[in-house]
C-alpha cells in the first residue's frame, strides 16, 4: 500500500485471516515522468545557468528545463532548481537549443514533430511563466538542429537546416527584443550539396555563423558568415 509518502508491504498465509506488516519504506522525493535524456543545451544570465533536454519518458520526446538556485549565496550553481517539463507534444519535441536574456526571459527552439517532417517551435519563460509552446518554422519537408543567441540588445538570434527545396540550406530569422516579432526566414547558404549542422553566436554588433558545407564526394568543410548592422558578409571557408 501507499500512503503518506511511505510505501508499506504486507503478506498473508492462505490459512490465515489477517495481513502481516513485513517492511516499508519512506519516499524522499516525488514521481517524474523522466527517462533516457539527451541533447542538452545550456547558457547563464546575471548569474544563473539554464538548462534544457530532451527526455523520453512516457513513450515520445519531451522538453525539460533547470536552472541554478539564485537564492543560494555561496556556492550559488552547486543547487539545481526541480526540473519541470516546458514542452509536450504527443508526437515529440528534441534537440532544443537554449538562450536567456539581459531581463532574465528564456528562450528554446526545437525541433517539433507535429507535422508530417520536423518544424522549429519555440517556446519562452517569462516573469509570468512558460508561454504555450509555437510553431515559427513549418516548410514543407523538414526544420530541423535549431540553435539560438542573444545578443547585447537583448535581440534573439535563430538559425536552422532546412529541406524546403530537398537539399537541407542554412536559414536565419531574427526576434526583436522589444516587440517580440520575428523576421522572415532569410536563406543564408546556397551550398551545391547541402549545408548542415549549424552554429550562432553574437557579440555586441555582430552575428557570427558557422556551418559544415558538403560535397559530392562525401567530405565537408566548415564555412561561416557574419552579420555587421544587418548586412551578411560574404561566406567564409575555415577548413
Amino acid at each position: 500500500t501507499g500512503k503518506d509518502n511511505t510505501i508499506r508491504v504486507y503478506s498473508k498465509l492462505v490459512s490465515s485471516e489477517s495481513y502481516t506488516l513485513i517492511g516499508e519504506t519512506r519516499l524522499n522525493r516525488r514521481g517524474t515522468i523522466e527517462a533516457n535524456g539527451g541533447r542538452p543545451d545550456i547558457t547563464e544570465s546575471n548569474g544563473v545557468a539554464h538548462t534544457v533536454w530532451h527526455d523520453d519518458g512516457g513513450g515520445f520526446q519531451r522538453l525539460f528545463y533547470a536552472s541554478t538556485d539564485a537564492s543560494v549565496e555561496d556556492d550559488k550553481y552547486s543547487k539545481w532548481t526541480y526540473p519541470v517539463c516546458v514542452v509536450s507534444d504527443a508526437f515529440g519535441a528534441a534537440h532544443p537549443s537554449i538562450a536567456a536574456d539581459s531581463e532574465n526571459r528564456v528562450f528554446i527552439a526545437y525541433e517539433s514533430q507535429r507535422n508530417d517532417g520536423t518544424d522549429i517551435g519555440f517556446v519562452m519563460k517569462n516573469r509570468f511563466g512558460w508561454s504555450s509552446p509555437r510553431t515559427l518554422v513549418a516548410a514543407s519537408l523538414r526544420s530541423k538542429n535549431p540553435k539560438i543567441a542573444i545578443d547585447s540588445a537583448d535581440h534573439l538570434h535563430l538559425v536552422w537546416e532546412d529541406y524546403r527545396n530537398q537539399n537541407p540550406q542554412i536559414y536565419y530569422a531574427k526576434r526583436n527584443g522589444s516587440t517580440g516579432e520575428w523576421s522572415e526566414p532569410v536563406k543564408l547558404t546556397s551550398e551545391t550539396f547541402g549545408a548542415v549542422r549549424p552554429s550562432i553566436d553574437c557579440d555586441d554588433t555582430k552575428v557570427y555563423v558557422s556551418y559544415t558545407s558538403q560535397a559530392s564526394n562525401g567530405t565537408s568543410s566548415i564555412c561561416g558568415f557574419y552579420q555587421n548592422a544587418g548586412i551578411w558578409s560574404s561566406k567564409v571557408i575555415f577548413s
